[in-house]
């Protein structure tokens, strides 16, 4: 199973026109039928369990030329769902731009053109994504009328940059300027759940990766991770995910 085990760090966009793939991202089983989109964060780590009669696209996109916006929507957007099913319009609307991408790609290695066409390549292709994928979905963009939705955004892109070295909520708070009550109010009202539950969320998706993706010892991804106590991380760890690194380790490689 290793061997066919990803972690990448780029995005990944797939659009599936027929078929069955049975996916695992993150250490969660995605089943994706039909006409389908979806995507994969870097970082992430993924591999497919079960394919079957399928027929898709994907997509690899240089984390450096997906911006800022389109990033924190893609990120926010996983909590709420990951895959998305395509109505047969939309799926030959994303099949053929993705056609026309391939095209203009080999026709400027031929003809030497500057790479700016890319650039603009990527963001029709991420605006045509985003339009389907968020097409009756929950999920908003942050605005400034919406205080706890812009706080949520910005605290949880804090976790994902810093969370190797910041570990306690108050530091968070202050680097956004509120305090860790207001800030912890906002979250909860906005996700259900607590500052220190997505913190420990991102600390611990990673050591998973880590733990199956590595051949590092739980020493070296404690202190990996930003922590100098080992034991104290195995012990956090199991409190957090009900079992010990160890044993994560090997149920997920056997």
């Amino acid at each position: 199973m290793m061997r066919f085990t990803h972690r990448d760090s780029y995005y990944i966009f797939y659009i599936q026109q027929q078929g069955t793939v049975s996916m695992f991202v993150d250490f969660k089983e995605i089943l994706i039928e039909g006409n389908a989109m979806g995507y994969i964060l870097p970082g992430q780590v993924h591999y497919a369990s079960h394919i079957k009669n399928v027929k898709a696209w994907s997509l690899a996109i240089d984390a450096n030329l997906v911006n800022s916006k389109n990033k924190a929507q893609l990120e926010e957007s996983l909590m709420h769902r990951s895959i998305k099913p395509l109505k047969t319009a939309q799926n030959e609307i994303m099949v053929s731009f993705l056609k026309l991408m391939d095209k203009t790609i080999n026709y400027q290695k031929i003809h030497c053109d500057l790479p700016t066409t890319n650039l603009v390549l990527v963001d029709g292709f991420l605006t045509l994504f985003n339009q389907f994928y968020f097409e009756d979905s929950n999920v908003q963009p942050a605005t400034q009328e919406n205080r706890a939705s812009m706080l949520s955004s910005q605290f949880r892109a804090l976790v994902r940059a810093q969370y190797k070295t910041i570990k306690k909520p108050k530091d968070y708070a202050e680097i956004l300027n509120v305090s860790t009550s207001y800030l912890n109010e906002s979250l909860k009202g906005h996700t259900g759940f607590s500052l220190t539950y997505w913190i420990q969320q991102e600390v611990f998706i990673e050591a998973k990766r880590l733990l199956f993706y590595t051949d590092n010892t739980i020493k070296e991804i404690a202190y990996e991770l930003g922590f100098h106590d080992h034991t104290y991380f195995s012990r956090l760890f199991q409190k957090t995910t009900a079992e010990s690194p160890s044993s994560f380790r090997k149920r997920y490689r056997e």
